[in-house]
């Protein structure tokens, strides 16, 4: 113990300067090795007290097996540390800090790992075999290490390492070494202490305990000019959302490749706003602002997992209610954040993602997750599903909602990618947008073939930006920077605009009412925001993001505030002067900065009281209305390999037997084993009716047919669950709980029968039957 403790130190030490080596001061190397002891301060305290705990333990145990089970579980802990102070190196390189509650909640592990496959992505074999290689080296030193104290008797040295790694984070500064706390901190105390210190309203205390009626002043913007077009003059709409793209990267805004010539073309017909923000750098929390005109909630929690559309009066819904056809495209999967029953809700008639086109120009699949939903389609083909249902009906008013998945992480350029820069994932990013770019120009080139480009309003947008270093991130959840949620904003008619500027500030949450403007149609009294157009609009948006520190703030005129809730800092820049936000005013000016802080508080008071009393309180009155009825369908995405006979499961709602899916396609391993890409090109869909959905709790799916040829041989049936979907909502693998032990689990992105066993899957309940299971429960306990 004593042995790997020293080496487990020595390591730390190294991953800690891996970690700070942009970060140490200029000075000679005795006083940089100091300022990095002071630095790996916290990973000292965790060795310090895995070493007390072991020596504490051990003695007081008998010798023999119990002392030998204890130094292995001593061991496995140790190295535990080891591989987590690895793996931390790049997990401050994406999010800026370790690991924490924060990001295990984003990732939404149920039903997809955003950020774990970004961790997992960098996995690279020269990583993992570096890994590999510390391992033995740790073990190995460790091992000789003991065999040098055996033989010398050096006991002493015992006590003096133990104080040392005890004393050490108290004996040596932290204060002032300037670097982000995120960097500093031991990736285990940081997620042990993210669970222990857990709340999912951090910000709530900041604000009066009264909500506020009204919004803070921001003072009034500059009125926007509305374009003089008659009445029916706009009569369609299609909005096309790239995702992850800020103003950094689309020309005639502030990109300087030459990615977009589309968008920069059609500026010459358009409405171009430099100053637009999305409100929450997350794609599901963009679709709640766009189609409920708010600002979501603030919560860990995306909307369209917690709130149905139903109780939100969203354009969608408004435009169906006049006549409009709907339609929802989506070039990525939408089963991720439960999009597909949120947008259904939301008014769309037609839902599509990925899985309901033939794309010639390909699917881009991610191998190692299968079924994670992040897989894409080229958007070239999602122009075309839209496309093709405009064409269907041309003369109907029509409502569209496109969003891209190219320019998501993993970011997939495309064919015959260019050469923009020498970093491959913003190279490979650069080109995707380059692709969502021309899927726009052919949009744009159909709506003039038909003769609909001046009937049609299109909006071209970034749902939120992406960070590539700029703030110590990568991605876009981990922050509010400028790179986060400075977006770009086009409108495009060649009736109503010419290449008008737009530099007052807007959020996105405006698009709604704005939308409902151009269309001649009242705006809803539920939506928060109003129209770019309406006079009195403050000068200024807020924002936020949930999951790294909470950070919230705003930007007013060209300043631009953010305060973390978890840490109490904050941040001031001079957007004019400072457009990288690189130097914080909040020290040199106290006074703004407590006046920015009062402006934070009191918009969390309005907001969350706008909250409670436009969604909440609706909600709660809808009662049982929100409750699926009547009949519908249980869908199973099913693969599996095969042995002898194809993979059998029956299907069981609530006890009641629904029918078999055999997987027809899965592949035989009777000879080899079965690459993950097979397995994912034979899931299969299983449909299968259900005579009343209403008030169903509990799906059971039972694994009949496994054959098994035996040690070390191929041949095998199993059966992997790859999703279900039910009652408007879907569910992921990883909500399946197997009913026995060694009958199956979570492999590969599947939940995976290896022997015959059942697994079930409680499904959502609303609270109105949850209420009748109560009051028939008290009938009997009554009776």
């Amino acid at each position: 113990m004593l042995g790997a403790a020293l080496l487990l130190a020595v390591f730390v030490t190294l991953f800690r300067g891996w970690v700070l080596s942009g970060d140490i001061p200029e000075g000679g190397p005795i006083w940089c090795l100091l300022w990095l002891l002071a630095a790996t301060h916290e990973d000292y305290l965790v060795v310090g007290l895995l070493l007390a705990a072991g020596v504490i333990v051990g003695p007081v145990l008998p010798n023999g097996t119990a002392r030998r089970i204890w130094g292995w579980i001593w061991v496995t802990l140790a190295l535990g540390l080891l591989v987590l102070g690895f793996t931390n190196i790049f997990a401050v390189q994406i999010l800026g800090g370790p690991v924490i509650r924060d990001w295990i909640v984003y990732s939404d592990i149920g039903n997809t790992d955003v950020i774990l496959d970004s961790v997992f992505f960098i996995a690279t074999s020269s990583r993992i075999s570096t890994l590999v290689a510390i391992t033995i080296v740790f073990l190995l030193g460790a091992y000789g290490l003991r065999a040098n104290f055996v033989a010398t008797q050096n006991w002493l040295v015992l006590p003096v390492v133990w104080i040392a790694l005890l004393g050490l984070p108290i004996l040596m500064p932290t204060v002032a070494m300037g670097v982000g706390g995120g960097k500093l901190a031991n990736p285990l105390l940081a997620l042990v202490g993210s669970y222990l210190g857990a709340s999912d309203t951090p910000l709530l205390g900041l604000s009066d305990a009264a909500r506020r009626q009204d919004p803070p002043d921001l003072g009034i913007a500059d009125p926007i000019t509305r374009p003089e077009v008659a009445s029916g003059t706009i009569r369609n709409v299609v909005v096309i959302a790239i995702d992850a793209v800020s103003t950094r990267y689309v020309q005639g805004f502030e990109g300087t490749y030459p990615n977009t010539p589309n968008i920069l073309r059609y500026q010459s017909e358009g409405m171009r706003f430099v100053n637009a923000y999305a409100h929450v750098p997350a794609s599901n929390f963009f679709l709640v602002t766009l189609l409920a005109g708010i600002v979501p909630e603030l919560s860990r929690e995306s909307m369209t997992f917690e709130q149905s559309a139903l109780d939100l009066h969203t354009l969608s819904q408004a435009v169906s209610a006049q006549g409009y056809r709907t339609g929802f495209f989506n070039s990525s999967d939408n089963r991720f954040q439960n999009t597909e029953a949120f947008v259904k809700d939301a008014g769309f008639d037609l839902v599509q993602d990925y899985r309901n086109w033939t794309c010639e120009q390909g699917v881009y699949e991610t191998k190692e997750f299968a079924q994670q939903f992040l897989n894409t389609s080229n958007d070239h083909c999602t122009i075309n599903a839209l496309t093709n249902w405009i064409g269907s009906d041309p003369g109907s008013p029509f409502f569209a909602v496109m969003r891209t998945g190219m320019s998501h992480y993993p970011y997939y350029p495309g064919d015959d990618p260019q050469r923009f820069v020498e970093d491959t994932n913003r190279n490979n990013y650069i080109n995707a947008i380059r692709v969502s770019d021309a899927a726009f120009g052919q949009l744009m080139a159909f709506l003039e073939e038909e003769g609909l480009a001046e009937s049609t309003l299109v909006i071209v947008l970034g749902d939120h930006g992406e960070a590539f270093g700029e703030h110590g991130t990568a991605g876009h959840a981990s922050g509010i920077y400028e790179e986060n949620v400075h977006v770009p904003l086009l409108f495009v008619n060649p009736v109503a605009f010419s290449g008008e500027q737009i530099k007052q500030i807007v959020g996105l949450s405006e698009l709604a009412p704005t939308i409902a403007d151009l269309l001649g149609m009242p705006p809803s009294p539920y939506w928060q925001a109003r129209s770019v157009f309406a006079h009195g609009r403050a000068d200024g948006v807020f924002f936020f993001s949930p999951w790294n520190g909470f950070p919230i703030g705003f930007r007013q005129g060209s300043r631009k505030f953010i305060y973390s809730a978890n840490t109490e800092q904050s941040s001031l820049y001079d957007l004019e002067q400072d457009p990288g936000e690189t130097v914080d005013l909040s020290l040199q000016d106290p006074d703004a900065d407590a006046e920015a802080r009062q402006l934070v508080a009191e918009w969390i008071s309005y907001h969350t009281g706008w909250i409670e009393r436009a969604v909440r309180e609706r909600s709660a009155l809808a009662g049982t209305s929100a409750v699926p009825e009547g009949p519908g369908q249980l869908v199973l995405y099913a693969s599996g390999t095969s042995y002898l006979s194809p993979p059998q499961a029956d299907i069981y709602l609530d006890g009641a037997y629904l029918g078999r899916a055999t997987v027809t396609r899965a592949p035989s391993n009777a000879e080899n084993a079965v690459p993950v890409e097979q397995v994912a090109a034979a899931v299969s869909t299983f449909r299968f009716d259900v005579p009343e959905i209403r008030c169903s709790s509990q799906i059971e799916i039972r694994f009949v047919n496994d054959e098994w040829e035996g040690e070390g041989q191929t041949g095998d049936t199993d059966f992997y669950v790859a999703g279900l979907e039910f009652a408007g909502r879907s569910y992921a693998p990883g909500e399946l709980h197997a009913l026995a032990e060694r009958v199956g689990g979570l492999r590969q992105g599947y939940f995976t029968f290896w022997r015959n066993g059942a697994a079930k899957l409680d499904v959502f309940l609303p609270a109105a039957c949850v209420s009748e299971q109560l009051a028939d429960t008290n009938v009997v306990s009554t009776e």
